[in-house]
This record gives C-alpha cells, structure tokens and sequence, in this order.
C-alpha cells in the first residue's frame, strides 16, 4: 500500500520509506497524462498528489468504466493500476480495454501486493510493469520516467538515468 505525506489542506500521510527531497525527479510541468485506476480513495488521491506535484496531469479513477470514460475525452501516456478492484474487476482487465481505447502500446504499470506465480505470468503476458506493494513514491516516479512516452525535460531525463 502507499503512504504519503501531503500538506494539512490535503489529507496526511505516512510514507512506508521516506524519501528525501532529492529522490523525486524534478519533471517539470506538462510531462505527460498519467491516468490512475484505484478503488482506495485515499490512495488515488494521494497518488494523483504526488504526480501532479512531480508536474503530471494525473487523472484518478475508481473503476474501469470509469478509467475508460476518461481515455476517452483524452488518451493517457501512461496508466497505473491497483490489481485487485472492487467487484471483481482487476488491473488486468483494465489493461485491455484501456489499451483498446488508447492503443496497445499504452504503457501500464500494475501494483499488487500478491505475488502468486499465475498472477505474474498473467502480467507479463500483458506486457505489464509489475510493482509490488508498498512501492515507495521515488521508485514509482522513476519508473514513471523510465516508461512514458512524452519527452521529458533535459533536467528530468538526466535525474532518471
């Protein structure tokens, strides 16, 4: 699971990890559209604070119907999502119709905490990015960097190397 830690006007988190300030890449603004799929309200919101404060637009969703609403008035450079969904949907359901919408080469980053072996061959058959929970916000953010399309500014690209 994630923790953050956001100013009092937004709630409070705890990061599992701390992170120095100078973990997080400095991206700068207009870096890409990352849509977020989480059924946790509490966790969507944080990540989409920490991306928007990494200079994403972040777009946070609770479900797949929901995520595909959102590719549609305009395609992602990236989503992320939880594996396990509230009914019944998962991750990797929300894979294929995303990709569907905004095409297959949409990047997509998979957090689960479960680790069964048919669930990672599920992932990597998807052609999926799998992150373990808890994923501290830096590895995330690089990762990020590591995988959307839209060119990063100069600063941002050299911090991900």
């Amino acid at each position: 699971v994630f923790g953050l830690e956001l100013q009092a006007s937004v709630a409070t988190y705890t990061l599992e990890t701390p992170l120095q300030p100078t973990a997080v890449p400095a991206f700068g603004r207009a870096c890409g559209r990352v849509l977020i799929l989480e059924d946790d309200e509490a966790v969507r919101q944080g990540l989409c604070a920490l991306l928007a404060d990494a200079g994403f637009d972040a777009v946070g969703c609770e479900t797949i119907a929901q995520a595909c609403e959102a590719a549609r008035r305009e395609a992602p450079d990236l989503a992320i999502c939880d594996f396990r969904l509230r009914n019944g949907e998962n991750g990797i359901e929300a894979t294929h119709r995303l990709r569907a919408l905004a095409g297959q080469e949409l990047p997509v980053l998979l957090i689960t905490g479960d680790t069964h072996p048919t669930r990672l061959a599920e992932a990597a058959r998807a052609d999926l990015i799998v992150l373990h929970k808890p994923v501290p916000a830096d590895l995330l953010l690089k990762t990020i960097g590591n995988s959307i399309s839209v060119p990063l500014p100069m600063h941002a690209a050299v911090e991900n190397k």
